[in-house]
């Protein structure tokens, strides 16, 4: 197995020793390229990092069977993800795969749109991906394909995630990390029926929606007076927005991806906006919206934001991509080691990667 860590690497190498730890060693083969590399430029970083996955192969006697990129945005080079770029990227995974007889494994994110199931960025992704694996958090976190090539689905699996102690520092502090653990039952609370509504809905309504989200951060006032209680919980719903900005940011951005013409999309959001009313999704007074906000697991934020998350964030915490271009070096810095050889790193990484 080969793991190109591009980010948390310090997180990473005390993961491996928290598992060597737990488990113990089997003498598997593993090789971890630490580096933020390019994969997306027509050429990039692809011959280098073939380099090294031969370099790897030559030293254990052995192909890789596979080779995870963690992660395709810090592997994305200066490309846009919700563009054509996005093509050659997956073109460029498929010729590793083809050269190596092996699987690639890119690690990626949900779009902000917490309720899709679809990877972030260009279609083409997904299009030319032979397995999908989407995972999901929670009390019990699920792991279940949402796409399979020629092949059967199969069930969800449930795991849970075990801390590990690794040591001390010098201060006496514990250095831990954490261990993938199977479950048998799901401890997730049900989730939200609200957003198991907005998850089933279909693409388009799903493209309206997250306009609404969009504009509301960015136009969206407090809810005025003449909005009655009766028709809005203030304890829940922060801002609305102007009903007329919402239908041109969902009619430019819908007229954007599929190139129709203005008098089509319009009558399509006017379908839409009555099918989101109908499902209880979002709500309309006096030429201002709203999406309506469930009693569970949505109190107290921001439309397009979940509770604990800071709006300047993605939806899993993070920051998201900005495009900046990443550097690499002339040649990846691969370290090879068996599992037996794998300490824990300094309390110091362990604390700026949790921090």
């Amino acid at each position: 197995m080969i793991y190109v860590g591009a980010e948390g690497l310090a997180g990473l190498r005390n993961r491996v020793a928290a598992f060597r730890k737990d488990r113990g060693g089997d003498g598997a083969a593993f090789a971890l390229i630490p580096t933020p590399i390019d994969l997306q430029a027509p050429d990039a970083d692809v011959k280098r990092l073939a380099d090294a996955i031969r370099a790897v192969s030559a030293r254990y006697g052995c192909k890789p069977a596979l080779i995870v990129i963690d992660t395709l945005s810090k592997t994305f080079g200066g490309g846009k993800e919700n563009g054509d770029d996005m093509a050659s990227y997956v073109a460029n995974c498929g010729r590793i795969a083809a050269e190596f007889e092996c699987c690639v494994m890119p690690v990626h994110h949900r779009p902000k749109d917490a309720e899709s199931e679809e990877p972030r960025g260009h279609s083409s992704l997904k299009g030319g991906a032979d397995t999908v694996i989407l995972v999901e958090g929670g009390a019990t976190k699920k792991m279940r394909v949402t796409k399979q090539k020629d092949a059967e689905i199969g069930d969800a699996i449930l795991f849970t995630l075990r801390s590990v102690l690794l040591g001390q520092d010098e201060d006496g502090d514990e250095v831990t990390s954490c261990v993938v653990d199977q479950a048998n039952v799901d401890l997730t609370p049900a989730g939200d029926p609200l957003a198991q509504i907005v998850a089933k809905l279909p693409a388009g309504s799903k493209l309206a929606l997250r306009q609404l989200d969009e504009v509301t951060i960015a136009h969206g006032i407090v809810p005025p007076a003449e909005i009655p209680d009766s028709e809005i919980d203030r304890m829940r719903v922060g801002k609305v927005v102007a009903i007329g900005i919402w239908r041109e940011k969902a009619i430019s951005a819908a007229g954007t991806e599929a190139g129709q013409e203005r008098d089509t999309v319009k009558k399509a959001f006017n379908r839409g906006l009555k099918s989101l009313q109908s499902k209880g999704i979002v709500r309309v007074y006096e030429g201002f919206a709203w999406r309506e906000r469930s009693s569970t697991g949505t109190t107290g934020t921001q439309p397009g934001q979940r509770a604990g998350q800071d709006r300047d964030t993605g939806t899993d915490g993070t920051h998201p991509f900005r495009g900046v271009p990443m550097s690499c070096p002339a040649s990846p810095d691969v370290e090879q080691e068996n599992w037996d050889n794998y300490e824990p790193d300094s309390p110091h990484d362990v604390e700026d990667y949790n921090g």
